[in-house]
């Protein structure tokens, strides 16, 4: 309305609105139904709407130049994510690296309780006057370090010696890179869960019988 009230502004002429209710129009039996058929009937003399320009429509109306361009689209329902199983959070790893990362988890737990009992630096004593001494490397909380560095968490387990300070360090960059991996991998199974089944007009048309995908187009249009 406000192209067509502008048009007459800048011209100098009356109009009346005659709303179509047959759509844009299509040629049946060598007639031009819709809006199409109004102005080759003479009953409009413009029409203004969003007609697609066919190779039909140039040969018997006249288009002007477009106010808009607008690209072929195909809508289609979003994709819904396939509900995670019981074990969906192993998926990123195989069971060999499972294994792997079971097996260095005890192994270090093992060798931090080592050098927890041989390292002369791990003891402490409880008091100025006490000859007695203990040390933190005990196999509990050697197991609770290696678990908690695993998950990026503080233990408040405080390692001592040079060769427990090298093991712990070695984890930790370990499980800086198992996280890292394990993330990225996660994010990629996220990503395929989703069920597409089509990307373009291609796997769309070889697709629709197979997954009996229904499509259609806008009328006349």
């Amino acid at each position: 309305i406000d192209l067509i009230e502008e048009i007459s502004k800048i011209l100098n002429f009356k109009y009346i609105i005659v709303i179509g209710n047959q759509g844009t129009g299509t040629q049946r039996s060598g007639r031009w139904t819709g809006l199409i058929g109004d102005i080759l009937s003479e009953r409009a003399d413009l029409i203004v709407t969003d007609a697609t320009v066919t190779f039909e429509r140039l040969h018997v109306v006249e288009f002007t130049h477009p106010i808009m361009h607008t690209g072929i689209t195909i809508l289609f329902q979003k994709p819904m994510a396939t509900p995670p199983k019981l074990f969906y959070f192993a998926r990123p790893f195989s069971a060999g690296i499972w294994v792997a990362i079971v097996v260095a988890f005890v192994t270090v737990s093992i060798s931090l309780f080592i050098v927890g009992r041989i390292c002369n630096s791990e003891w402490q004593k409880l008091n100025v006057t006490s000859n007695y001494s203990i040390s933190q490397l005990t196999f509990p909380n050697t197991v609770w370090f290696v678990a908690g560095s695993l998950l990026r968490q503080n233990t408040r387990v405080k390692i001592r010696s040079i060769p427990g300070r090298i093991i712990a360090a070695t984890w930790w960059l370990l499980c800086l890179v198992v996280i890292a991996m394990y993330i990225a991998a996660l994010i990629c199974y996220r990503e395929e869960d989703f069920d597409m089944l089509f990307s373009d007009v291609k796997s769309l048309v070889k697709n629709a019988k197979e997954h009996d995908i229904k499509y259609g187009a806008k009328k006349d249009g």
